[in-house]
């Protein structure tokens, strides 16, 4: 990477300091200076490097040709001879002009030589009457120096495997995303386009990536996907139907079929700049990268939140703890709700653009960005980060030696400093209790710690729903259908599987005496019948379903499981019963539509000798009777 402020400087007292010194050049000299002059601003490098080479060792003193060759030099990649030939310059002090230590800064960077460069911008510093701005970008190219030098020599564990030839091409492969299930692969391609393909995991080998259907004649990609992989918001650029240079596109699976592409329209996209969609792990926020008066740099992430009538809300930036006056890029939400990976080069990095990692926190404040540590980040430009559920294992681009080709994608494990969480995902099915046909029903997803909502949505006609949950945090799910009792269901993701349950078979009892559901989220305090806080959204549930229906009469059937004497278990499940009719009472629920009963340990649904069975042997069972 050059040094961000070399050139302007170099251009500047080369323009000032050439003209002076041509007259001291032979007429034939000035001659083949313009000459060669000439051929140098039409870039015609290979004919003027040996013509240059030449006129600099006629013509020693002559120190705009010396400058000349050594921009030629790093223009054209030679680094090695640029260091070789400031180094010899500096080294005859036939220096005419601080900027020279610029150039050699420049070229031991390249070489990757740091504290050389370093010296040689303090060198730089060195010379009087520098001026104040000169010195202050010299103090933050020293900063910037040191930095990558401190991160090269401390590099993280990086073993990064790249993935086969049915995705790897010669051509670019990039922002890769894995479905929770992590066996399908998701990423932009760019041949003569940029288009989105899939590719599938089968027995641990990746079948050949094929388009995706949507794709047209311009370019698609910087695609999302949600949890259930029923959604896709991508970016396309210049379309007519567009609103600004590129705007943020979607997709919806509906019955096996992807429906026409849409904007996202206002608030979303704007006549300005929208791309780089990431749809958060409950699928109700929207984070991206903008161009937006008012931003803290040119592009920075934005957050927008789906309100419940599928509106999305007016975007919020995400701060200057995130944002910079550079650029924020390719933003990554993982699942376990806190960790956020992002692209920026205006926090301190290693190449033009690296991979940070910030942590949001119970109240709502992110962390300072962490780079994610050399030889993750290079000199070159890092993006499209994407961890997996585990929260250890991650895709990237990269265009690093070994490759297919351009960029490829690359699968690693993360250093434990810049792990997410583990998350994981819950899969349902609900049918009806008598036909056993799925059914379409609405559900809301709590997190039990403070029954603050996680998400809510519809399930597919096929009565599917699958949403990834964060492993830290025990939920509730409401399942509600019209002419149906409602349904409670209470899960949470440990050590990377799914306890009680992985996957959830759901049946809906049509209203009809008899017809019952479990309040698996009405909980009591050990051997006895005081409820716990847990339980009140649970059985305001059941008062709201009471007084929706207003005819119907439940009995409330408490049970147990066979710790402890019969006679104590039937007395207990007795008054647990009756703890949640005097809590419905309480309500406004009239007491003659309730009848309490408990039944101990006489109907167990699971063997108790098991922990999980005596679990689901202590419940409280709602009735309908009348």
């Amino acid at each position: 990477m050059k040094l961000k402020f070399i050139w302007i400087t170099f251009f500047a007292f080369l323009c000032i300091s050439v003209n002076a010194q041509v007259s001291s050049l032979s007429k034939k000299a000035q001659t083949q200076w313009f000459s060669i002059k000439n051929l140098y601003s039409l870039n015609r490098f290979e004919i003027v490097q040996p013509q240059l080479e030449k006129f600099v060792k006629s013509n020693p003193k002559f120190l705009p040709a010396k400058k000349n060759l050594a921009e030629l030099y790093l223009k054209t990649n030679q680094d090695e001879k640029a260091a070789e030939f400031v180094n010899e310059v500096l080294q005859k002090g036939e220096i005419d002009n601080k900027n020279w230590y610029l150039l050699s800064a420049e070229t031991n960077e390249r070489l990757k030589k740091y504290p050389e460069a370093i010296q040689a911008l303090k060198k730089f510093q060195e010379y009087p009457k520098l001026t104040l701005i000169l010195s202050q970008k010299a103090d933050a190219e020293i900063a910037r120096l040191e930095f990558i030098y401190d991160m090269r020599q401390h590099p993280v564990d990086f073993e990064p495997i790249s993935l086969p030839g049915e995705v790897n091409t010669a051509f670019d492969e990039l922002y890769p995303v894995i479905n929770p299930e992590g066996n399908k692969l998701f990423f932009t391609r760019k041949e003569l386009n940029e288009d989105m393909y899939v590719a599938e995991l089968n027995d641990s080998a990746w079948t050949n990536a094929v388009t995706l259907p949507f794709n047209t004649s311009g370019n698609e990609g910087a695609q999302t996907i949600s949890a259930d992989g029923k959604l896709i918001l991508f970016t396309a650029c210049n379309r007519r139907d567009g609103l600004g240079s590129c705007d943020i596109y979607y997709t919806v699976k509906a019955n096996g079929t992807w429906t026409k592409v849409s904007g996202l329209g206002t608030p979303i996209n704007t006549g300005d700049w929208e791309s780089q969609p990431c749809i958060a792990f409950n699928g109700k926020v929207l984070i991206f990268s903008a161009i937006r008066e008012g931003g803290y740099g040119a592009k920075d992430l934005y957050a927008s939140y789906l309100n419940r009538e599928n509106k999305w809300m007016e975007p919020q930036n995400l701060g200057a703890i995130i944002n910079t006056k550079g650029n924020e890029e390719t933003p990554f939400f993982h699942p376990d709700g806190r960790t956020l990976y992002f692209t920026s080069d205006g926090h301190p990095s290693i190449g033009g653009k690296d991979i940070f990692m910030s942590k949001l926190s119970d109240d709502g404040i992110w962390s300072t960005p962490i780079n994610l540590g050399y030889p993750i980040n290079t000199e070159s430009d890092e993006s499209g980060l994407f961890v997996a559920m585990d929260g250890q294992h991650a895709y990237f681009s990269s265009n690093r030696e070994g490759g297919a080709g351009k960029l490829d994608i690359y699968y690693f494990k993360l250093p434990e400093k810049v792990k997410a969480g583990r998350a994981n995902y819950v899969k349902a099915i609900v049918k009806d209790a008598v036909t056993k046909k799925p059914i379409q029903v609405e559900y809301n997803i709590y997190k039990l710690s403070n029954d603050s909502i996680f998400t809510y949505g519809q399930t597919d006609n096929d009565g599917s729903l699958l949403v990834t949950i964060p492993s830290d945090e025990t939920f509730r799910m409401e399942v509600d259908k019209e002419n149906y009792v409602f349904y409670s269901e209470q899960f949470a993701a440990q050590n990377g599987t799914i306890q009680k349950p992985y996957l959830l078979e759901v049946f809906l009892s049509p209203i009809e005496i008899g017809a019952s559901t479990i309040l698996k989220n009405v909980l009591f305090k050990t051997d006895s019948y005081e409820l716990e806080s847990e339980s009140y959204p649970e059985l305001q549930k059941v008062v709201e379903f009471l007084q929706k229906h207003p005819n119907l009469k439940a009995s409330i059937i408490g049970h147990t499981d066979n710790v402890g004497s019969t006679v104590h278990n039937l007395e207990l499940s007795k008054n647990r019963a009756q703890a949640v009719v005097d809590y419905l009472i309480n309500k406004g629920i009239a007491s003659n539509r309730l009848t309490v009963k408990g039944v101990g340990e006489t109907r167990p649904i699971a063997d108790n000798d098991s922990v999980e069975g005596r679990s689901q042997n202590r419940r409280t069972e709602f009735v309908i009777v009348e």
